[in-house]
């Protein structure tokens, strides 16, 4: 089965927050192996090149601009076309050049430092995560 088909049914936002998670906990996308690679990578591209990012169902907020460049960030981390994803930012209305920093920040470490202490649910007591 795949891992990766219950976070495709997320809503956009907390799709993005896992994502950056992902992205800022293992730094190199390359640390997911292969099998999940592509199955974030296929997955991603799926998500945005779908209407939906743009067009949500009626009733449904669009995403905002922080979402989706977070989820842009994480088409750039992942090692995916970059010609495609100049197009969809400019579709989107998203700055390339921040959503390429958010990804250099994934990349050199810098977005860690927000995830070194973790809340653990129910005790209200920080843990420590590990990034091996």
């Amino acid at each position: 089965g795949s891992i990766a088909g219950p976070l495709w049914s997320l809503p956009l936002e907390d799709l993005a927050n896992v994502l950056r998670a992902i992205a800022s906990l293992l730094v190199e996308p390359s640390r997911l192996g292969p099998a999940t690679l592509e199955q974030l990578q296929c997955g991603l591209t799926a998500l945005l090149n779908s209407r939906s990012i743009v067009e949500p169902n009626p009733g449904e907020a669009p995403p905002s601009a922080q979402v989706i460049m977070q989820l842009a960030a994480a088409w750039s981390w992942l090692g995916l076309e970059q010609q495609a994803l100049a197009s969809s930012c400019t579709r989107w209305g998203v700055s390339l050049s921040q959503v390429e920093a958010i990804a250099l920040s994934w990349r050199t470490a810098q977005g860690h430092s927000q995830w070194c202490i973790a809340e653990s649910r129910g005790t209200g007591h920080p843990i420590q995560a590990s990034v091996s």
